[in-house]
């Protein structure tokens, strides 16, 4: 299942599908483990955070 990702300002940044995070064109990016997000050459990036 897609699951949209927006910016701290709201602005849609892109989806996770399957694990795997895109960015809005569709671009591969890396991939989330638990919360925390991996770059797709395995360098950390940050973490996802649940704003619901």
């Amino acid at each position: 299942m897609k699951e949209p990702i927006y910016r701290w300002d709201g602005e849609y940044f892109g989806f996770l599908y399957n694990g795997r995070l895109f960015d809005k064109h569709s671009t591969y990016l890396g991939w989330v483990d638990e919360n925390e997000v991996w770059k797709k050459d395995g360098t950390y990036l940050g973490e996802i955070i649940d704003g619901s």
